[in-house]
């Protein structure tokens, strides 16, 4: 039988005992570890942090309402949950042509703020089949007018959409408006005066150019030349 000496079984005890008490701070510091994450999961669940308060404005075509649902967020849900979802409300609203831009601010301990801007309708646009299309000044296709088209400005043809609310944004809208498209050449009528525009380019010049005339006598059944807007010039129509 071998003698083991007793320095080599001191030493060899030293490690071993160093060796459990690593394991034991190890197993600790895993159980406090997990402690901690199931109490910060158990809070983010409980009613301590939950949605207590959801505002919004009021909004004429935003149904944030809908948007809240789809996402799964209302009042009593989990505070993570709805900072997690708070990108897909966003998207739902954004999804809506009316919707220019929507923001969702989750803030602690459990309230929500939902800030929409909307876009306005700046023209009615000839759809081609007699009826219009709403368009805002983005040029964002709103959809059809129904009966959303009174006291707008109207476009006749599709074309001249870009240009045509250039011009508007100098003038200004206003259901005694109309832009249309003849052979080529753009032609506007505010409440019975007319202007030959000639090709659609440089509104916003000939949109400042017919805004000064407005004011003048312009002689029944003559209209106003603004193919070159800063040499304007009366031609009678039909001649």
């Amino acid at each position: 039988m071998s003698v083991i000496d007793p320095r080599i079984a001191k030493r060899r005890h030293t490690v071993a005992e160093h060796g459990a008490r690593r394991r034991l701070r190890s197993m600790i510091v895993a159980a406090v570890l997990l402690g901690l994450v199931g109490l910060g999961w158990w809070a983010t669940q409980s009613e301590l942090l939950d949605i207590d308060t959801i505002v919004f404005g009021d909004s004429a075509r935003a149904d944030v309402p809908g948007a809240l649902s789809a996402a799964g967020v209302a009042e009593g849900t989990p505070l993570l949950t709805a900072i997690l979802a708070a990108d897909e409300i966003e998207s739902v609203l954004e999804a809506n042509p009316w919707v220019s831009g929507a923001t969702v601010n989750v803030l602690f301990p459990g309230r929500i703020e939902i800030d929409v801007v909307e876009r306005s309708p700046a023209a009615a646009v000839a759809d081609g089949f007699g009826g219009w299309n709403l368009v805002a000044g983005d040029l964002t296709r709103l959809g059809p007018a129904g009966d959303g088209a009174e006291g707008l400005a109207r476009i006749d043809d599709p074309s001249i959409v870009a240009e045509s609310l250039a011009f508007l944004a100098v003038l200004g809208g206003g259901a005694d408006t109309t832009l249309s498209l003849v052979a080529g050449e753009v032609w506007v009528d505010r409440a019975g005066v007319v202007a030959r525009l000639g090709r659609p380019s440089d509104m916003e010049s000939k949109a400042a150019a017919f805004l000064a005339l407005l004011s003048a006598e312009i002689p029944e059944g003559w209209a106003i030349n603004l193919i070159a807007p800063s040499r304007p010039a009366l031609f009678e129509l039909g001649g």
